[in-house]
């Protein structure tokens, strides 16, 4: 049972209680008597009627009392929820970062291990040039045989950034005889002349010219003149047609 019906009842019971002794003392007293102690009901019904409305405003305050605290409960259980909300999305930022870090770590471990491998090349390919002018970008390493291997990076070798061709070079002449047919069908495309007078003359030559058969192998994919290069054998690296000669 709620507490406001509760206090009809009482209110009710009151009011036929004091009703009740009025009427008893009508009945048992003189008309004086009487008249004073309905008197003293009215009064007491209208003190139980402010009591009463008392409590019902102090229980309606209790009432919002407890609707702000609610309210109250739910602002900070959403502010709780918002901050549980940025944490969880600041915990997703960290592990982006910290996978990003990763990521850069082994990015720079790579770079150094191919930074190490490229002063070890330049090393090993330290070898003086056997042509005059010498190539632009290259570097050789003297074989025993007194053949050639070289190194072909994307500018001077002090300041390139992309190592792009190695590759093998066998002395002969530049002629159309039974050796460059041999060397043409393993890839030995490129003639350059031992001596000449510029680059823009070193590639082929005179007929009959020493120098050497070059054979050119890609190390990755990249874009040259003639268009892109695949890793493998480069036999559109500027190819020199030989002039027929006798077998030298």
């Amino acid at each position: 049972m709620s507490f406001n019906i509760k206090l009809v009842y009482l209110l009710v019971f009151a009011v036929v209680f004091l009703i009740g002794g009025g009427l008893a003392g009508y009945f048992l007293h003189p008309n004086g008597v009487a008249q004073e102690t309905y008197q003293d009901t009215l009064n007491q019904i209208e003190v139980l009627t402010t009591n009463a409305n008392t409590l019902e405003k102090d229980l309606q305050n209790v009432r919002d009392a407890r609707d702000a605290l609610q309210k109250n409960l739910t602002e900070v259980q959403e502010t709780q929820q918002q901050q549980q909300d940025g944490i969880k999305a600041l915990q997703a930022q960290i592990s982006s970062l910290n996978g990003t870090i990763s990521e850069m770590n082994i990015s720079l471990k790579t770079y150094e291990v191919d930074r190490t491998m490229l002063v070890q090349l330049r090393e090993f390919f330290s070898d003086g040039s056997p042509f005059t002018p010498i190539p632009p970008g290259m570097t050789f390493h003297l074989m025993e045989d007194g053949s050639y291997s070289f190194l072909q990076f994307d500018g001077p070798p002090t300041q390139a950034t992309q190592l792009r061709y190695m590759g093998t070079m066998i002395s002969g002449v530049f002629c159309d005889n039974s050796t460059f047919q041999t060397l043409v069908k393993d890839g030995f495309v490129h003639f350059r002349a031992m001596n000449a007078p510029n680059e823009a003359a070193a590639s082929g030559g005179r007929p009959g010219e020493a120098g050497f058969w070059m054979k050119f192998i890609a190390l990755g994919e990249f874009e040259m003149p003639w268009g892109v290069v695949l890793p493998g054998v480069d036999k559109n690296y500027v190819p020199t047609v030989p002039p027929s000669c006798a077998d030298q």
